[in-house]
C-alpha cells in the first residue's frame, strides 16, 4: 500500500514538472521585433548638448633666447701617451680537490623459507631499486611474489620450475 502511494506521489511529481515547462511563454516574432528597433533608431533625432567652455587656460611663458657661446677651436697640441704600461700576469688558478665520498653500503637481508610461507619484511628510507639474489632446490614450482604493505602486487621477483639460483633487481615503493 505505502509502496502504491510512493508511487503515485512520483508520477503526480513527473507530471506537473511536464506540464509546467510545457506551458512556457510563446515566442515573440524576432523579425517584428528587427524592424520596430529599425524604426525607432531611424526616426530618432540628434540632440544639442552644450559644450562646456574651457576654464583656466595656461598664459604662455617667456622661453629664453638662446646666447652665442664660443666654440672649441683644434689646437695643435700632442697629447701625450702613457709610456710604462703593465702587462697583467696570469696567476695559478687553484683547484678543488674533490673528497672521496663514502659509497654506503648495501644492507643484506637474508630470508629462507619453506612451502607456502609468507616472509614479512619492511624496507628502510628511502626505497629504491633492490637487488634479489634467489636460490631453489627442489623440482615444483619456485615462485617469489614482492607484495606492498596493503597486499598489492608490486613485481614477481622469480617464477620458475626446478632448481634455480640467479640475481633479479626490482623497484621498492
Amino acid at each position: 500500500m505505502m509502496r502504491n502511494y510512493l508511487l503515485l506521489i512520483i508520477w503526480a511529481t513527473v507530471t506537473s514538472l511536464v506540464i509546467s515547462a510545457c506551458s512556457s511563454t510563446p515566442t515573440p516574432d524576432v523579425e517584428a521585433t528587427v524592424q520596430a528597433a529599425i524604426a525607432a533608431t531611424q526616426a530618432a533625432q540628434p540632440t544639442d548638448t552644450l559644450t562646456p567652455e574651457p576654464t583656466n587656460t595656461p598664459e604662455p611663458t617667456n622661453t629664453p633666447e638662446p646666447t652665442n657661446t664660443a666654440t672649441l677651436e683644434p689646437t695643435d697640441t700632442p697629447t701625450q701617451t702613457p709610456t710604462n704600461t703593465a702587462t697583467l700576469e696570469p696567476t695559478d688558478t687553484l683547484t678543488p680537490i674533490p673528497t672521496d665520498t663514502p659509497t654506503p653500503e648495501p644492507s643484506t637481508m637474508l630470508f629462507t623459507g619453506n612451502g607456502d610461507e609468507v616472509i614479512f619484511f619492511s624496507v628502510g628510507e628511502p626505497a629504491g631499486l633492490a637487488i634479489f639474489g634467489l636460490e631453489h632446490k627442489g623440482s615444483s614450482n619456485f615462485i617469489i611474489q614482492l607484495l606492498d604493505g596493503d597486499g598489492d602486487l608490486i613485481d614477481i621477483i622469480a617464477n620458475e620450475i626446478g632448481t634455480y639460483s640467479g640475481n633479479t633487481t626490482s623497484k621498492l615503493p
